[in-house]
Formats: C-alpha cells, sequence, structure tokens
C-alpha cells in the first residue's frame, strides 16, 4: 500500500514537473511569437520609404523601438520646422521659375506653350507645397493612423508564423522600388546639371530647387503607391485563405471540402469542417470583419491622399503636353540645321522628366487596377466555394452576406470623389494628352 502510495506520488510530481515543462515551452513559444511580431510588422515593411519621406518632410513623425521590440510614433517641434522650411523654400524657387518663363522671349516659344509652362510650375510646386503644408497640419496623424489600424489588421490576418519571412520580402520590395525611384531622379539631375558650371548665380538656385521640388513631387506619387500596395498585399492574403480550399491534387470539381480541410489550407484563417459548422460561419465572419476594416484603411487613404493626388495628376497632363511638344520640335530644329550635340542636352532634362512623370503616374494606375483585381478574385473564389454540395445553409448564408458586402464596399482609389484610379481613366488621360500634342502640331 504505501509503495503504490509512494508511486502515485512521485508519478504525480513528474506529472507537474511535465506540466510546468509543457507550461513554460508554450510561453516561451508565445514570447518569441510576440517579439517576431513585435519587430516585424509594417512599420518594418515600409521603413525605408519612412526615413527618405522624413528627410524630405512627408512624414512628420518619428518612429522609434522599444527595448521590448514595438514601435511607437512621437511627435516632434523639429519635423515641423524642417517641413516649414522646405515650404518656403520652394515658394522662392517657384517664384524665380515663373520669373524665368516670363523672361523668356516672345520670338523663342510661342505664347500658348509659354502659358501652358507657367501653369506647369504652377501645379508642380503647388503639389509640393501643398502637401507639406497639409502634412504638418489637418493630415498629421492620418498616415500614423492609417499605419496603426494595418497593423490591427495584420494581427489578425496573418497567424501562419511566418511573418518575418513576409515583412522582409515586402521591406526589400520597397527597397528595390526606391532604387528605381532614385535612378530616374539621378538621370533627371544628369540633364538638370548638365550647363550647371555655365550659367549664372539665378539660374543654379532655381535648378537646385526645382530638383527638390521634382524629388517631393515623385516621392509624394510613390508613398501614396506605397499604401495602396500594403492593401493589395492584405486583399492578395484574403484571396489566398479561400484559393486554397480549391487547391487538390483531383479534379476542382470532384472533390469535397471535407477532403480538403483535413489537409489545412497553408495561411488560412478556417477550414471549411463537416463536423464544426459554427466554427465556418464564425470565422468566414471573421473575415468579413477583416475585409470591413481594410475597406476603412481605404478610404482613409482616399481621404489623406485625394487632393495631393489630383494636384498630382493635373500637373502631370499640363506639364507632357507643352515640354513634350517643345522637345520634339527643337530636336527637329537641331537636326535641320544640324546643331552640335550639346544642343540636343538643352531640351534632355524636359524630355527625360516627361518620360517620369508618365511612368509614375502609369504604375500608379496599374497597382489601382491591380487592388481591385484581387477583390474580383475574391468574389470569384467565394462564388465557387458556394456551389459546392456539403456547404450547409448557413455557411451559404454567410457567404452570400460576404458577397454582398464586396459589392457594396467597393473597393476603388477615389480622387476627391471626382474619378477613379483605373484603366479605363489611364486610356482616356493618355488620349487627352495625345489629342492635346497633336492639336498643337497642327496649330504650329
Amino acid at each position: 500500500m504505501q509503495n503504490d502510495i509512494r508511486k502515485n506520488s512521485s508519478q504525480l510530481v513528474w506529472d507537474k514537473r511535465f506540466i510546468n515543462f509543457n507550461f513554460w515551452k508554450k510561453f516561451n513559444i508565445h514570447f518569441s511569437m510576440k517579439n517576431v511580431e513585435l519587430k516585424y510588422n509594417v512599420y518594418f515593411e515600409i521603413e525605408p520609404l519612412y526615413y527618405v519621406s522624413r528627410f524630405l518632410g512627408l512624414a512628420p513623425f518619428s518612429i522609434r523601438k522599444k527595448k521590448s521590440g514595438e514601435r511607437e510614433l512621437q511627435f516632434s517641434h523639429s519635423d515641423i520646422i524642417l517641413t516649414a522650411t522646405l515650404s518656403i523654400l520652394l515658394t522662392v524657387g517657384f517664384g524665380f521659375g515663373e520669373l524665368g518663363i516670363a523672361s523668356t522671349g516672345a520670338a523663342t516659344v510661342p505664347i500658348v506653350i509659354r502659358v501652358l509652362w507657367f501653369i506647369s510650375v504652377l501645379l508642380t510646386y503647388s503639389t509640393c507645397i501643398v502637401t507639406l503644408i497639409l502634412n504638418i497640419t489637418i493630415h498629421r496623424k492620418h498616415f500614423p493612423h492609417i499605419l496603426r489600424r494595418i497593423c490591427i489588421i495584420d494581427s489578425k490576418l496573418f497567424n501562419d508564423g511566418t511573418n518575418g519571412k513576409r515583412y522582409k520580402s515586402r521591406r526589400s520590395r520597397t527597397t528595390k522600388h526606391l532604387a528605381v525611384i532614385a535612378l530616374i531622379l539621378i538621370i533627371n539631375c544628369f540633364f538638370s546639371f548638365y550647363f550647371f558650371f555655365h550659367v549664372t548665380i539665378v539660374y543654379k538656385l532655381t535648378t537646385i530647387v526645382l530638383t527638390l521640388c521634382n524629388t517631393i513631387f515623385v516621392l509624394i506619387s510613390y508613398q501614396y503607391m506605397s499604401l495602396i500596395l500594403v492593401l493589395r498585399a492584405r486583399y492578395k492574403h484574403l484571396v489566398s485563405i479561400f484559393s486554397n480550399l480549391l487547391i487538390t491534387k483531383s479534379n476542382l470539381y470532384d472533390t469535397d471540402l471535407t477532403q480538403i480541410s483535413h489537409s489545412g489550407p497553408s495561411g488560412a484563417c478556417f477550414a471549411l469542417y463537416a463536423n464544426t459548422r459554427y466554427f465556418e460561419v464564425s470565422q468566414i465572419r471573421e473575415l468579413r470583419n477583416i475585409y470591413s476594416q481594410l475597406h476603412e484603411v481605404l478610404w482613409l487613404v482616399n481621404k489623406c491622399y485625394g487632393f495631393p493626388i489630383l494636384l498630382v495628376i493635373a500637373s502631370t497632363i499640363v506639364t507632357f503636353v507643352p515640354t513634350f511638344f517643345s522637345g520634339i520640335t527643337y530636336i527637329q530644329y537641331a537636326i535641320v540645321h544640324q546643331l552640335e550635340f550639346k544642343y540636343y542636352m538643352v531640351i534632355g532634362p524636359h524630355l527625360c522628366w516627361c518620360i517620369s512623370i508618365v511612368f509614375m503616374f502609369t504604375w500608379i494606375i496599374s497597382c489601382c487596377h491591380s487592388v481591385t483585381g484581387e477583390v474580383q478574385n475574391l468574389l470569384l473564389y467565394i462564388h465557387k466555394i458556394e456551389i459546392y454540395s456539403n456547404v450547409t445553409q448557413s455557411t451559404v448564408v454567410e457567404l452570400r452576406s460576404f458577397i454582398s458586402q464586396i459589392k457594396d464596399m467597393k473597393v476603388e482609389f477615389s480622387i476627391c470623389g471626382l474619378f477613379a484610379l483605373n484603366l479605363p481613366f489611364l486610356c482616356a488621360t493618355l488620349g487627352v494628352i495625345t489629342t492635346y500634342v497633336t492639336v498643337l502640331f497642327q496649330v504650329k
């Protein structure tokens, strides 16, 4: 009897040790996963863009890392002073730029081209100045608020333990994009500073400020585009959750969801098990909640960047038409009169800038179109799951509610409610530009 008691007591001790061991093991895993989540998040993803934006006054806040790895946002007066200084500098540069256009001889440049150039310089500088002022006033907390909302969504959406790899890949993508933009700006600077040492001091200062303005102009466009890419990644993950339920080794329509669910969709938050129908409905509803939160982030992006992107688009159209026309005309004149190569370099900055802004404009709209394409794919996969025979009525009702939600909460990047950025708008804009350039050539 005593031996049995000792045996049971020793077994109880080992059971307690085993329980304690499992508890600390689970605690350590949870703690390490928490540290990973704090270290790798959307702040880590856009950190290269943040440093560049803060240097140019487009991110008037600081992101500091705590000892735990968590990031906190701080607002300081130095960021406001930097942004205000850049705004004043651009205002002075705008005045010199307009004086330079006004001093151009009427015999050299037609009056129509001079007027379009005047409007072009006005819109380009206004885009940068207005955006800088908005960033330190009414829009100062919008960008951090957007990032905070995305962090909340990521904590619910990305729970498959591969956050480190995912965010590192996206950070690398952001770095590559910034490298492409830096290359574009360097080429523009090369043409702009080709005659830098053979002109007056006023022209030198105007060229420096104009280069700064063009850099901020391009960065505004990419900052908007980076948020579009962040949203696209989240919508794409929602699509992968539903698409993984349809990926099987056999024919798509010859297998049921119970067979797919037992294999477990990789990275999915829910699986349609035959014996847990309540679990299906609750998880689909959670995905609907995530979609709703993504739509709120989309609304904030449209609200924060609507007017600046409107100015960017208007500046792109007005700048391209006279600059492209003048460049082609000057090249034609140089070829006819067999001028030296250095005369071709005069128009180089203008043509290079035309190509750059059209490239950025097309890049932004293609990203917007890709986001709407992901939402259409999400709708398609939900329809496919809905037609399976073993899906219960409650699940079908929830899926149909999700479909109605997607149709009601349309994903579109609206610019001040005037128009949406999509491929039809891109085609219409390119058509308008081509028409005006053709008219100028005919008038000539």
